[in-house]
C-alpha cells in the first residue's frame, strides 16, 4: 500500500536464474531509484514450481542447462532468504545485483561455477557461513510462502518475474 508520503511498495517475485527476470529487475531498480518506489525482491523458484525438472515444452538442447540453472538458482534463493534474515532487504538487493552481474554474461557457464555464490557473498562483505543456507532445505519454507503469494496473482504456473504493485489497489 502507498504510505502517506506517496511511496508505492512493489514486490518483485524473482527466480535469480532467469535472464528475462534479470533484465526486468534492472529496469525496476532504475525506475525505483527515480520514483517513490519501495522495491523488494521476493523469492520465486521455478525449480520448485517445475518439480526440480524442466517443463516438457523445453527444447531438448536446453534441458541440461535449464536443470543446472534451476539448481543454482534454487540454492541462491535459499541464500537470499538467509541474507534477508541477517542483513534485511538491502542485503538481498546487493546480493541479487552481485549474482546477476556475475551470472548473466555467460549464464550457461556461470550457473555451473561452484564458487559463484561464495564470490557474490564475499563481494557484498557477507559472512561466508551464509553459503551453508544454499544446502539447507529449511530455507524452502520462506521461498514457498513467497511463491504462494505470487500464485494468488498469476496462478500456480505463474512466471518470474511476477511484479505486485501495492497502491490504491494491489495488482500484478
Amino acid at each position: 500500500m502507498s504510505d502517506t508520503a506517496g511511496t508505492v511498495r512493489v514486490d518483485a517475485y524473482v527466480d535469480p536464474g532467469c535472464p528475462w527476470t534479470w533484465v526486468t529487475s534492472r529496469w525496476l531498480a532504475e525506475v525505483a531509484s527515480q520514483r517513490d518506489i519501495d522495491l523488494t525482491w521476493r523469492s520465486y523458484s521455478t525449480a520448485i514450481r517445475d518439480g526440480h525438472g524442466v517443463p516438457p515444452e523445453a527444447p531438448d538442447d536446453l534441458r541440461g542447462d535449464a536443470v543446472a540453472v534451476h539448481a543454482a538458482s534454487h540454492r541462491m534463493l535459499r541464500i537470499f532468504e538467509a541474507v534477508r534474515l541477517a542483513h534485511g532487504e538491502s542485503g538481498v538487493d546487493a546480493l541479487y545485483t552481485a549474482w546477476g552481474q556475475r551470472l548473466f554474461p555467460d549464464w550457461r557457464t556461470g550457473c555451473r561455477t561452484p564458487q559463484l555464490a561464495a564470490d557474490c557473498l564475499a563481494s557484498c562483505g557477507y559472512d561466508a557461513e551464509l553459503l551453508a543456507a544454499g544446502d539447507d532445505d529449511r530455507w524452502d519454507v520462506p521461498i514457498t510462502q513467497s511463491m504462494a503469494i505470487a500464485h494468488t496473482f498469476g496462478g500456480p504456473r505463474t512466471i518470474s518475474p511476477t511484479v505486485v504493485v501495492h497502491d490504491s489497489t494491489t495488482h500484478a
